[in-house]
């Protein structure tokens, strides 16, 4: 699974960075699934995942006669999404912790509510998978299973509009998490996936709401602290 979105990441980033610097302009339509397959080595869940991510921003739209084709508007788009996480201010990175523990802590209730069981064998496996990151001490790595985990609380929320929202700034929120594992640690934040992921699989909407609540406020008093000690130097 790991391995699937690592490289829908790629692929999403190389069709991205074609379109901006100008190979395939505004109203032309991008090769076929078969030919990018081809083109970047991957399959076609691959490529569809990409191009998934690429319509939500606004970038492409798939017409109804068939094909994919880049946006009039999609340059525009695509910076006004890209640009700002590249130019986080103290007072940006709050701001993205509060709108998360809005948005998270309501994804984590809902699916404490709604999960499957196959879903929670999958958060099973998301989890251990983290764990086994964790120790092994490769912060890059594990900030990126870090995403992966709220990725995919907000997809077991059963809510089309918190997992599409997540989604479209992922990668603003990618870059916080990234960012706050390197200068903070991760032991903290780790503690508290554990939490959530446990009052999800008890089934407990509460506890999920709090713990995500707890997870976020936590990962912004930590944040403050650090930026105090900074400007204090």
């Amino acid at each position: 699974m790991e391995m699937h979105k690592n490289s829908a990441e790629k692929v999403f980033y190389q069709i991205l960075k074609s379109i901006l610097n100008g190979v395939y302009m505004p109203e032309s339509r991008l090769p076929s699934e078969n030919e990018m397959c081809a083109l970047f080595g991957v399959s076609r869940v691959t490529i569809r995942a990409a191009l998934q991510r690429l319509s939500a921003l606004g970038v492409v739209e798939t017409s109804n006669g068939g094909g994919t084709y880049v946006k009039k508007a999609s340059t525009s788009l695509a910076f006004n999404t890209l640009i700002p996480f590249m130019v986080l201010k103290p007072r940006d990175v709050q701001e993205i912790l509060e709108f998360r523990r809005g948005i998270e802590s309501m994804a984590a209730g809902y699916a404490a509510e709604r999960a499957t069981d196959e879903d929670i064998i999958e958060l099973n496996e998301i989890v251990s998978h983290m764990e086994q990151i964790y120790q092994s001490g490769d912060m890059k790595l594990y900030s990126e299973s870090d995403y992966s985990f709220h990725q995919f609380i907000a997809r077991l929320s059963k809510n089309s509009l918190i997992e599409r929202v997540v989604d479209i700034i992922g990668d603003i929120f990618q870059q916080q998490i990234s960012d706050s594992n390197l200068w903070l640690g991760a032991k903290a934040g780790h503690d508290g996936h554990l939490k959530i992921a446990e009052a999800i699989k008890k089934k407990n909407p509460k506890a999920a709401v709090f713990y995500s609540e707890e997870h976020l406020d936590m990962s912004r008093d930590m944040w403050q602290s650090h930026m105090r000690r900074t400007q204090s130097n």
